[in-house]
């Protein structure tokens, strides 16, 4: 009889907003079809739905299971037997249901209609046009397309953050309540308690669970079934086990239909019902990762059968039957995407067919075209919806140099690293970039690859590695990318080299040679017109010639390059001079112009989703505010640009930003503090064995040391940064260690070592330029302290003496 559903021996978990929603819709609605791919929970969600109006005793309600009717012409016989409709003898079971349903009042849950959707449809329509009491709550994976129906698509259930961090204690609470309260999670800890009593989320569980939440889609079948092997396995060999998934996911009720005791089962159950043209879609939308538009699966999905125009109405199809999701894409377009599970086995299905190469390099040569014709349009004024495009595909990008490594097929692996460069570098995938360009580079060794490619990619490779603050690592690519150029007579790409190895130079504090370098560069791309390039190397003086305290230079070149840059229309150039103009500005003291400045490099950054850059921009405007006194603000903006560092692995910037949160401190008072944080700078650096910012970190220790914990304890200290800013052959590095011993020297009492000290790194400064000094009042109290004659005598054979001597002799002191 009516009002007798079948009693539901688990618990209902999530989907309130769902229920509230269809509930309210079956009201005004005479037919409602929850459609979603097998697994995903629709018959379970009309159920519930049915169990509430029944007991809100709203109207009766029935339910009619199809599934396991082979022949259209059982349906009405079968839902008359679920409503207690007596079949007469001479009337059709179509017949006795109108009659039977004519004035009744009446819920009908219509279960799997799928299988035979075109009887289900027609049937559906003539009840509908008889019964004007009957609402009608049907599932199936394809639509029915029946005048007045309406669609709801069941999502997946609910997924929780993937990343469990390390953040404060109230980071972690806030992270463990979205856990929680997500959907899956809540459906997986109570199956598995159900198999496993006492089975609990925990701070140590927690990161597995929502890791195998993931893996699963959120689809409840396949959490089900994953939840009734916490028995045997544990949760970390389970979601390791999981990329067998198909294999893992086999025992589940065994009451249940046959089609939903595995997963595997389900899926076969959609793909039979599949035309076989559909089916040769399907298996070749595997090659696809994170989804597709209509104009790839046009391009790559193409032959042996299907042709372009047929595309779009196969797809379609899929779409209709629940196999294909469909989503919003980049710039309004339309985008379409397999659950990974489901891609896995239409991957299965590919495989089997032996055709799987065929359509994965049909896959891979679309999207390295892509990407190079994108990397031209990356200078462009329109670089942000170039950038963005580039992100909406990035998983198939990766797909495409995941096959060019697996097939051998290094050239074209290659092509598409060199493309996808300054996607990485704006975007900040630096380890992703530096992984995938030094694992072709290794893999392609010994294969035939043109030397200006392989170039290009060390060229790549090095401002990845670079941009990481790898400064060894970065030289010696540059150095092998620009022999190669030299031996292949490309002009172009010495000048791109020769300004790379500047930049490292500059880094290491030896800014002649950094502007020798930055000058060849520009000489060459002067004399090509390579404008692009000129304006790089303009803003690269100008920020040596600020280093170096030449104001006026620098703002000069950094005006020159920054009209370039707006007529090319580069906007990130555009950001990357406003910056150095910034920087020009604080030191001249003008701290409202560069506030102004740097705030309006920002806001491009911003605009380009360049979250490295933004975070120097930002750090940029900490040093400004602090100078003018604003130590508040400051603290705020370190805290953000530290945070964004982090995010994008940038280990320079993460060092930097310690140290502006160090000098808060320090300037409040807090010695303690600032300590601490140079120490966890420290720490993070040596991790990852970035010497230089090693270096930086302990000569700030050693200045901090002064007041601490004395003299000599701050001597130490400045010797060990020596050793490291030595090898590093970092000029800047090597003067501020050589200042700081001679002020340590001077707390001593070793005024004569002190000049000497003071001398010989005014020498240096003297040699490669630099700001001015920051000791110049400790000189002062030196040079009262001997006198003129006894200073001059000091500072003077400090002055003069040869580095390798200058070296030893502090070393050994």
């Amino acid at each position: 009889m009516p009002g007798q559903l079948p009693r539901q021996l688990s618990s209902f978990v999530g989907r309130q907003r769902e229920l509230d929603e269809l509930r309210r819709l079956l009201r005004g609605t005479a037919l409602v079809t929850l459609i979603g791919p097998g697994g995903v929970g629709k018959t379970r969600l009309a159920l519930q739905i049915g169990a509430e109006v029944l007991t809100a005793g709203e109207t009766p309600v029935a339910l009619a299971e199809l599934a396991g009717v082979k022949r259209a012409e059982r349906i009405p016989e079968t839902i008359g037997h679920a409503l207690g409709i007596v079949e007469q003898r001479g009337r059709s079971p179509t017949a006795a249901l109108l009659d039977g349903l004519r004035d009744r009042e009446l819920l009908l849950l219509l279960d799997n209609c799928e299988h035979l959707v075109d009887a289900c449809a027609k049937l559906v329509a003539k009840l509908l046009a008889h019964c004007p009491n009957l609402h009608i709550l049907a599932t199936s994976r394809e639509v029915l397309r029946v005048p007045g129906e309406t669609v709801w698509q069941v999502p997946p259930l609910e997924l929780p953050p993937l990343h469990i961090g390390r953040g404060s204690a109230l980071d972690q609470q806030l992270l463990r309540e979205q856990l929680e309260t997500a959907e899956a999670v809540q459906l997986f800890v109570d199956r598995a308690a159900a198999r496993l009593p006492g089975f609990l989320l925990t701070d140590e569980n927690a990161s597995s669970v929502a890791r195998i939440c993931h893996q699963l889609d959120g689809l409840p079948l396949a959490i089900e079934l994953a939840a009734t092997r916490v028995s045997a396995l544990g949760l970390e060999q389970l979601s390791a086990r999981l990329a067998d998934r198909f294999i893992v996911l086999t025992t589940g009720s065994r009451t249940a239909v046959p089609r939903q005791q595995t997963l595997r089962a389900t899926l076969d159950w959609s793909y039979a019902l599949l035309s076989e043209p559909e089916q040769r879609l399907f298996q070749r939308l595997a090659v696809f990762s994170g989804g597709w538009t209509l104009e790839a699966a046009e391009v790559i999905c193409v032959g042996d059968g299907i042709e372009r125009g047929d595309v779009f109405e196969l797809l379609a199809q899929l779409v209709d039957k629940s196999l294909v999701g469909v989503q919003d894409g980049f710039d309004g377009e339309v985008r379409y995407r397999l659950l990974e599970m489901v891609r896995e086995y239409a991957r299965m299905w590919l495989a089997n067919s032996g055709h799987s190469p065929i359509w994965r390099r049909a896959h891979a040569v679309f999207f390295i075209q892509l990407a190079e014709e994108n990397e031209r349009e990356l200078h462009s004024r329109d670089q942000r919806r170039w950038l963005d495009r580039l992100a909406s595909e990035q998983d198939n990008l990766r797909e495409a140099l995941a096959w060019a490594l697996e097939c051998g097929e290094f050239v074209e692996g290659l092509r598409l690293g060199v493309a996808m460069l300054r996607f990485w570098t704006t975007r900040a995938h630096l380890s992703e970039g530096s992984r995938w360009l030094d694992a072709l580079l290794a893999a392609s060794d010994r294969a035939a690859v043109p030397p200006t490619l392989r170039a290009r990619v060390l060229g790549g490779s090095g401002q990845l590695a670079f941009a990481r603050g790898d400064l060894d690592g970065a030289a010696a690519r540059f150095q092998a990318s620009l022999s190669l150029y030299y031996k292949g007579g490309d002009e172009s790409g010495v000048a791109a080299a020769l300004r790379n190895l500047g930049r490292v130079a500059q880094s290491r504090g030896d800014y002649p040679r950094a502007a020798f370098l930055y000058q060849r560069a520009l000489d060459k791309l002067g004399y090509m017109n390579e404008k692009y390039g000129v304006a790089d190397c303009l803003d690269d003086l100008g920020e040596v010639a600020r280093h170096r305290g030449e104001y006026d230079r620098a703002e000069d070149l950094d005006r020159q390059a920054l009209a370039l840059q707006r007529e090319l229309g580069d906007l990130r150039g555009v950001a990357y001079s406003l910056n150095e103009l910034a920087n020009v500005a604080r030191h001249r003291g003008d701290y409202d112009r560069g506030i102004a400045l740097c705030e309006e490099a920002l806001a491009l950054h911003r605009e380009l989703g360049d979250k490295r850059s933004s975070a120097w921009s930002i750090y940029n405007l900490g040093l400004i505010v602090q100078a003018q006194g604003n130590y508040d603000r400051a603290l705020r903006l370190y805290e953000e640009a530290l945070s964004l560092f982090r995010e994008v692995g940038d280990l320079r910037g993460i060092s930097s930003g310690m140290s502006g949160l160090s000098d808060i401190a320090r300037t409040r008072g807090d010695l303690q503090s600032a300590r601490e944080l140079l120490e966890q700078a420290m720490q993070m650096s040596s991790e990852v064995g970035e010497q230089r910012a090693i270096a930086l970190c302990i000569d700030r220790l050693a200045e901090l040391a002064e007041t601490l914990s004395g003299p000599l304890e701050a001597a130490a200290l400045h010797r060990q940064s020596l050793v490291v800013f030595i090898r590093l052959e970092d000029q800047r590095g090597i003067i501020e260690a050589l200042e700081g011993l001679g002020r340590s020297a001077a707390l001593e009492g070793e005024y004569p070592r002190a000049a000497r000290w003071f001398g010989a790194a005014a020498a240096i400064r003297r040699r490669v330029g630099g700001a001015p000094s920051r000791t110049e009042d400790s000189v002062v109290s030196v040079r009262d302290r001997l006198g003129r004659i006894q200073f001059e005598k000091h500072w003077g054979a400090g002055l003069s003496l040869e580095s390798e001597v200058l070296f030893a002799e502090v070393l050994s002191s």
